[in-house]
């Protein structure tokens, strides 16, 4: 009887603590982190949006660029918006107060910024003070729009597609970071990638590219390259988690393209309209990236494609069964395949300037940015905005004059301003002002503030600097950025073909064929070989027919007697000059029956090589796939012995009809946990007087006139 008495209390215990433990586990599903949006900001954001009037609501529709640059923003009397004879705001203040909500920062933005400046940090510092003069703008009463912070975009993907080219620190390309198979590394620079963006005032990354590559060997895809995380969808999903996932808690609202996808297309969507080229069952892998990664994904970013096997033959861009399917409606035609349940993200549209969208619809820029809006889109893209005292060029197509666009936005009020379409402007215009909100929160902002139009906070936070790359000062270390980039571009360095097993030091004489722009990094080898190294570029440059080039080789590895030649293939030009190699060392070897060992030092996708080369035995093929400064001197590296190429296993696309296990474990993509050490609330309330003295002193200031921020 006692020692019945004595177990039960234990059976107790241990039902009250699993009771305790389940309770517990709800609670933390349902809590929400103190920097994302509550339920209760959620609902005061929607009774905010419900309020505001269709013409102060529509320029949050628009994510258009700036055609002006750096320099040029702080003229009193270039490039100033003109009616008549007399001179108002600057264009790029001009367009702000014009409501629009969304900028695209584009290249020639920053153009002469180095002219400037001499450091990264000087270079972060003046392109955040010329985007938090632009916020200030957007924030200040004279704004026609509504008085929130703008979404500042840009493309920031490598050295090849890069808004912002000269300015920060460029990563390596996607390829590159899969490549690597190294989720931390992956990571990091997702991170230090976010927090150059943040703390520069850009809090919209345009990108991943969450396509599939699927380009057939020895094609050159021009709008690929090597943008591409994988071949398969697993591939793109692993190494798109872990680069998101470093953005995100840097607060970067983050955009995935290009839906639905350009792995499986032929031609160029910017310039024609492409069909995919699968069943939809092929499409079903190229939707996974979407589905699989949507707890991460901030909204999506469609293409010109459209899909053949739907009844609606449009592009996705004026597509409004793949809008909606993107939401939360299956394909009536294709029902089998899963929806994307983005109802609360938002989808934007590609450039509606582009030479795709202009030759297929054939009607003017208003009904464009009408039929994108009717098909589902929150925002509309105008990437070619010119200024109305500047020619348009004859040769490209899209270009569009400010007071154009501002009659685009006339007309897309009066259509949104319809009984039939408050619904559909009510709904865009919450994901737009939420996905805002949620940034401004993030950077430290307080959503009663951001409601009530009484910020005094911009959006732009100061971030703790990433412990990987914090110098000893206490600031972000720019050589230990490099470090971390460099060190994935010799982890992504493959051996694809032949054989690393020759030896410089037994060499007599080598030579290399190198693009001008970066003899200096192959000069690095001469100081141990200098009896022996030549290094020509005649061959990477000009317009010569390839039969005068085959002269020259010929001549230079004759005069040099070569017997390993080096030739870097960073374009389609230089796989053509391949050939001459190929054809040059062939002849030579069967008249001096020499043996002659050629090194392909590849920078560009494995795609792109064509069969001919990559099935020729007594070829080396070996590179990290990217034309990143840093991958030249990582060649220099490999040639002089001080590290070897990796195995090809680690290859994330197909090569040579060979496909490649994933090496990265695949992430739990259920629960997702950001972690936000990197923001620093405190710091933020320390900008407050500032931000108030800059406002005070445009709304005072600044009417009918260009005018400086103190």
């Amino acid at each position: 009887m006692n020692n019945r008495s004595k177990r039960i209390p234990y059976k107790i215990q241990f039902l009250f603590i699993l009771f305790l433990l389940i309770l517990s586990s709800l609670n933390l599903a349902n809590t929400t982190h103190p920097l994302e949006l509550t339920p209760k900001e959620i609902e005061k954001l929607k009774v905010f949006t419900k309020n505001i009037p269709v013409d102060k609501g529509v320029g949050q529709f628009f994510m258009i660029n700036l055609p002006i640059n750096y320099v040029e923003s702080f003229s009193r009397f270039d490039w100033n918006y003109k009616i008549g004879k007399d001179f108002q705001l600057p264009i790029h203040k001009k367009l702000i107060e014009e409501g629009f909500g969304s900028i695209l920062l584009q290249k020639s933005n920053f153009q002469h910024l180095n002219t400037v400046s001499e450091t990264e940090e000087e270079r972060i510092s003046l392109i955040g003070s010329f985007i938090n003069n632009l916020q200030y703008r957007a924030i200040s009463k004279k704004n026609k729009g509504i008085n929130i912070p703008l979404f500042i975009a840009v493309d920031f993907e490598g050295p090849n597609i890069n808004s912002i080219r000269n300015t920060l620190i460029i990563p390596p390309p996607a390829l590159t970071l899969a490549t690597s198979q190294n989720k931390q590394l992956i990571e990091e620079t997702g991170k230090i990638i976010g927090y150059q963006l943040a703390n520069s005032g850009i809090n919209m990354l345009l990108g991943p590219v969450l396509d599939i590559e699927k380009t057939p060997q020895g094609n050159h895809n021009t709008i690929l390259l090597n943008r591409s995380f994988s071949s398969h969808a697993d591939g793109v999903i692993s190494a798109a988690y872990y680069y998101i996932k470093g953005l995100r808690e840097a607060g970067v609202t983050v955009i995935g393209k290009h839906f639905p996808g350009l792995g499986l297309v032929k031609g160029n969507p910017h310039k024609e309209i492409v069909p995919f080229l699968g069943t939809p069952n092929n499409l079903k892998e190229h939707l996974k990236p979407y589905n699989e990664l949507k707890l991460l994904l901030n909204g999506i970013m469609t293409s010109h494609v459209r899909l053949p096997f739907l009844k609606n033959a449009k592009p996705a861009t004026f597509n409004k069964s793949i809008i909606q399917f993107i939401r939360d409606q299956p394909f009536a035609d294709n029902p089998s395949l899963k929806v994307l349940d983005y109802n609360h993200k938002l989808v934007i549209t590609d450039d509606l300037g582009m030479q795709a969208i202009t030759n297929h619809v054939q009607s003017n820029y208003a009904s464009m940015a009408i039929q994108a809006i009717e098909a589902g889109h929150d925002i509309v893209m105008f990437a070619k905005v010119l200024p109305d005292n500047k020619k348009k060029k004859n040769n490209e197509t899209g270009q569009i004059y400010i007071h154009e666009l501002i009659k685009v936005k006339k007309k897309l009020a009066k259509y949104l301003k319809r009984d039939e379409n408050r619904e559909k402007y009510n709904t865009s215009l919450q994901r737009i002002i939420r996905a805002k909100a949620a940034s401004y929160k993030l950077h430290g902002g307080d959503i009663d503030y951001f409601i009530s139009g009484n910020m005094n906070k911009v959006i732009r936070s100061q971030l703790s600097v990433p412990i990987f790359v914090k110098g000893e000062d206490g600031f972000i270390d720019y050589h230990k950025v490099k470090k971390t980039y460099e060190k994935i571009i010799e982890t992504s360095y493959l051996l694809l073909s032949g054989s690393y097993s020759y030896f410089i030091e037994k060499s007599n004489s080598i030579c290399i064929f190198s693009p001008k722009n970066h003899n200096d990094t192959y000069h690095g080898v001469i100081g141990l070989y200098e009896d022996k190294f030549h290094i020509s570029n005649e061959i990477h440059y000009g317009t010569k027919p390839l039969d005068q080039s085959i002269k020259h080789i010929k001549s230079y590895i004759k005069k040099n007697s070569c017997d390993i030649v080096f030739h870097v293939i960073n374009s389609q030009f230089s796989i053509d000059r391949a050939f001459n190699i190929i054809k040059s060392l062939k002849n030579r070897a069967k008249k001096e029956k020499t043996k002659i060992h050629l090194v392909l030092l590849l920078h560009q996708t494995p795609t792109s090589l064509p069969k001919e080369i990559i099935n020729n035995k007594s070829i080396t093929i070996m590179g990290a796939f990217t034309n990143h400064e840093l991958s030249y001197r990582t060649d220099v590296k490999i040639i002089k012995g001080d590290i070897k190429p990796n195995n090809l296993a680690q290859l994330t696309i197909d090569y040579n009809n060979e496909k490649f296990p994933l090496i990265m474990k695949k992430p739990n993509m259920k629960k997702i946990e950001f972690d936000y050490t990197l923001f620093k609330p405190n710091s933020i309330k320390k900008q407050e007087n500032n931000i108030n003295s800059a406002k005070k002193h445009i709304d005072n200031n600044c009417i009918g006139k260009s005018c400086y921020l103190p």
